[in-house]
């Protein structure tokens, strides 16, 4: 008698681990562009690396029909961009991407069936803004918005960017009133601006002008009151912006 209920005891555990082991039956496609799932048995957890760019999106639906999922979409150990713990119907959304980098989607299951899907929309600077013209008046209005003006510092002028070099629309020329000396800023299509400073006095025809590829070009003082041409380049790395700044005396 003992003998069976030690037989019965260690089937009853068996079974009980059975129930809890992780179970998927279902398809799955996944890749840095993409997750899509349908599943008749989700009680697992899965994962993907999402990679992204800013301004790119992920479009997510998902469609619960018996049990329940949790959903978890984070950029390496930041907070993150969508958590939802209990999700038992149908839920669709879109996250824009502010910053590039690899993003993991993490769906667990409890006794779940249905599908979900997770998909990277890579959407180009240049096709998000194919139809958009951008002037100074636009360029002026978009860095005022974001610009806290110190009272020290004046805008002297604006350039449009008209090849959208390095994801940047527009450049903008300011003068520190207090020192003399100058700042140039370059503003992306959403009216974020990285600045450098220039040690030197603005000219009193400053000639700002932008002349492609990432440059824009200015007259400056000498100590001596000598005027000459500065040009400005900037470039992008790994979301940074890189300056190197140029002197040409004639």
């Amino acid at each position: 008698m003992k003998k069976l209920f030690s037989i019965l005891s260690v089937m009853i555990i068996i079974f009980s681990l059975m129930g809890c082991t992780p179970d998927f039956n279902g398809s799955r496609t996944g890749n840095e562009n993409q997750l899509i799932m349908e599943f008749s048995t989700l009680n697992t957890t899965d994962s993907q690396d999402l990679v992204l760019e800013t301004g790119n999106f992920i479009k997510a639906k998902i469609d619960i029909s018996r049990g329940n999922l949790s959903v978890k979409i984070q950029k390496d150990k930041e907070e993150p961009l969508y958590v939802n713990d209990v999700i038992s119907g149908s839920e669709e959304f879109t996250i824009k991407i502010e910053k590039s980098g690899t993003y993991t989607v993490t769906v667990t299951g409890k006794k779940a069936s249905g599908s979900v899907s997770f998909i990277a929309e890579k959407v180009t600077f240049s096709e998000s803004n194919e139809n958009k013209v951008w002037t100074e008046e636009n360029i002026k209005n978009k860095f005022s918005a974001r610009f806290n003006q110190d009272a020290h510092l004046e805008i002297v002028d604006y350039e449009v960017i008209s090849d959208y070099a390095f994801e940047r629309v527009g450049a903008v020329l300011l003068k520190d009133i207090d020192m003399g000396t100058v700042e140039v800023a370059f503003m992306d299509s959403e009216g974020y601006f990285q600045k450098m400073g220039i040690s030197a006095e603005l000219a009193s025809e400053p000639e700002f002008a932008y002349i492609g590829n990432g440059v824009v070009s200015l007259k400056l003082l000498t100590v001596d009151g000598t005027i000459y041409t500065c040009e400005v380049s900037f470039s992008k790395e790994n979301d940074e912006i890189k300056y190197t700044v140029k002197d040409i005396f004639d």
